[in-house]
């Protein structure tokens, strides 16, 4: 592409989409790719260079982050209509929900085994993104919640449970799931977990060990700290309290009993 015809593509694309906010850019060799926010929607910028210097510009493109041909993502809140209508009864929608170092994989791993229901978990998922420059990414809990919606979804509609693990801060996305679940004819529970004893809280996140490829043993303590205060309350029929300091057996004992509480 000459100069002078790159020149006035800029100028054009300047005046169509201003303002302009980058919101990540990725460099792999000669060629980068920039995610942007525009006045007219979200929009990816790719280019690539020659090989050879001075390195020219050999392309430059630009689409919506969203192509229009794609089927649209899942929505904010679920219907009956989004499923069929001959789903089997019985099938749960479980979610350990708390912050970090509360012990909800823990218990959503048991939980898993006994019953043979797939556990979904949000570090597991981030951490296979790290090879692509995932933990460079913004709101990578929000792309978890994504992730985990639409796993979730799958498992619903071939008439099968799930659980997922995610620490659920975010009051909207409870309610997109406890919608989720309604509207498939699910069972919805969820287990908070929590640790009132802040001390206790600190020293089980700075001791844990997952072995989650791609993904950090423990993180900041100070940001999880933040979160803390930052909680919001989370109440009702559907949701089990448990708190860190409990056992294992004395907290899965409860679990068990909240899971199955409609069958008794």
């Amino acid at each position: 592409m000459a100069p002078d015809q790159f020149v006035s593509i800029a100028r054009d694309w300047a005046q169509r989409f201003a303002p302009v906010t980058v919101e990540s850019v990725q460099i792999t060799g000669l060629s980068a790719k920039a995610t942007v926010s525009t006045g007219i929607g979200s929009m990816v910028v790719a280019i690539a260079t020659e090989e050879n210097e001075p390195h020219r510009l050999r392309s430059c493109l630009v689409a919506p982050l969203i192509p229009a041909e794609l089927a649209p993502r899942l929505p904010e809140t679920f219907r009956p209509e989004d499923f069929g209508s001959d789903l089997p009864p019985g099938r749960r929608l479980t979610v350990f929900a708390g912050l970090p170092g509360t012990g909800k994989s823990t218990l959503a791993e048991r939980l898993g085994r006994e019953t043979g229901t797939p556990v979904f978990a949000a570090d597991w998922l981030l951490g296979a993104l790290t090879p692509f420059g995932g933990r460079y990414w913004d709101d990578l809990l929000g792309i978890a919640a994504e992730q985990l919606t639409h796993l979730a979804y799958r498992q619903l509609v071939l008439g099968q449970s799930a659980i997922l693990d995610h620490p659920v801060e975010d009051p909207a996305l409870r309610g997109r799931w406890a919608s989720l679940a309604a509207a498939a004819g699910a069972t919805f529970s969820v287990i908070l977990c929590q640790c009132e004893d802040i001390a206790l809280h600190e020293a089980r996140f700075s001791a844990r060990t997952r072995g989650i490829p791609g993904w950090h043993e423990t993180g900041s303590w100070s940001n999880v700290a933040q979160r803390r205060d930052a909680f919001v309350p989370w109440a009702g029929a559907d949701v089990l309290p448990v708190d860190a300091a409990m056992s294992i057996e004395d907290a899965m004992e409860a679990v068990r009993r909240f899971v199955v509480r409609d069958l008794q």
